[in-house]
């Protein structure tokens, strides 16, 4: 699902995608089909502190966030900090 909706329409339109997994390989592979303007990260993103992880990341690298987009579930708002 990620993979779809990264490649269609976000890359194509010219969107830079941070896509988390757990494995490395498909990581890889994903970023490898792409080609362009994407990063694979390692790691979960199922509870707050992974979903963190992420955000923090792609806004030192990026400086900002336009966009989440989530499949495999939805993370406790209430423990998530933005700022």
């Amino acid at each position: 699902m990620e993979l779809a909706t990264a490649t269609n329409p976000f890359v194509d339109e010219g969107a830079y995608v941070s896509l988390p997994a757990d494995a490395r390989s498909s990581l890889d592979a994903a970023v490898n089909q792409i080609g362009k303007n994407i990063t694979g990260m390692e790691g979960r993103c199922q509870k707050p502190r992974g979903f963190v992880r992420l955000y923090e990341t792609v806004k030192s690298t990026k400086g900002s966030i336009g966009i989440v987009f989530g499949s495999a579930g939805e993370p406790d708002a209430r423990h998530l900090r933005f700022g």
